[in-house]
């Protein structure tokens, strides 16, 4: 009688096994969809974000100067290296200086006597990669002459 006790027990025990490895299994599969779809929304918000704030850019400098100093007035941590205007972004997509930057604006412009030419683009630093890039060409604005 003990012996067949001892085989029902162990036959319980291999089925407890069994389950067990199937939710572990199975909660595997689900962590890593989650871990998946956690970084495709990150993606998401890194593209949303990118493409806001290079279209913006955008119409900034459509109507404005393109020099520093009037990009300086609605950011003032823009800073010129070379022939680029740069814009420093935290990881909470606010401004911020160079040392603490995770995303950087980029910008570049050209003028010619009837028209403004800029690429504007959006890198995230870690990993770098370029996010969201727009290529513009629009007319210089006209600067009326004064009557008198």
């Amino acid at each position: 009688m003990n012996h067949f006790t001892h085989h029902k027990s162990s036959l319980f025990l291999m089925e407890l096994l069994f389950a067990i490895l199937f939710f572990a299994l199975g909660s595997s599969i689900c962590v890593q969809i989650f871990i998946k779809a956690h970084q495709i929304n990150k993606n998401a918000q890194d593209l949303s974000f990118a493409s806001s704030k290079v279209s913006e850019t955008a119409s900034v400098l459509q109507y404005s100067d393109a020099d520093l100093l009037s990009i300086q007035k609605l950011f003032p941590c823009a800073e010129k290296k070379g022939n680029e205007i740069l814009i420093f972004y935290d990881s909470s997509y606010e401004l911020c200086n160079e040392k603490e930057r995770k995303y950087t604006l980029h910008f570049t412009s050209q003028d010619s006597s009837l028209k403004r030419s800029a690429h504007i683009w959006m890198t995230s630093n870690y990993p770098e990669e370029v996010l969201y890039e727009l290529n513009l060409h629009y007319p210089v604005p006209s600067i009326p002459e004064p009557t008198v």
